[in-house]
């Protein structure tokens, strides 16, 4: 797992940041890219069966499976059931898997990492952001993901 080791880095959020609470059934850190896993109860046709905790997200987000960012710092590596908060939109700096373009289509290469649309050994996914920088592979790339 290749994380930012300081955690999530928001640039900017758009004024519409879009977080999340979910719960997290592995350990994880701030700066992961994590994707809905399923829910820890059964939801009724009402909002009454929903809790905060009815969402349950894993990692690490690949391809098409990308559902946010978490922004949650200071998490144990190795607990599991804790509650984070994943940015679904705004302005982030998140490592790169490989050589991206400022302006390029960026999607998650399933070790917290982005790699640019355009590669052709990461295909099978689609965009999750687009980059605002450049960067060189395992280096740091500020990404604004789509939401």
């Amino acid at each position: 797992m290749v994380v930012n080791p300081v955690g999530a880095v928001n640039i900017y959020d758009g004024a519409v940041p879009r977080i999340i609470t979910a719960t997290v059934g592995i350990g994880t850190t701030g700066g992961q890219l994590m994707f809905f896993s399923g829910a820890n109860n059964l939801l009724s046709s009402g909002l009454d069966s929903y809790s905060t905790g009815s969402i349950r997200v894993a990692g690490a987000a690949s391809g098409a499976l990308f559902n946010g960012l978490v922004i949650t710092p200071g998490l144990s590596a190795s607990g599991t059931n804790n509650y984070v908060a994943l940015a679904q939109n705004g302005t982030y700096v998140v490592t790169s898997a490989g050589t991206i373009l400022a302006g390029e289509k960026v999607m998650a290469n399933g070790g917290d990492a982005v790699v640019s649309v355009g590669n052709t050994a990461a295909s099978g996914g689609w965009a999750i952001g687009r980059a605002l920088s450049p960067a060189g592979s395992e280096g740091y790339v500020i990404v604004n993901l789509f939401g």
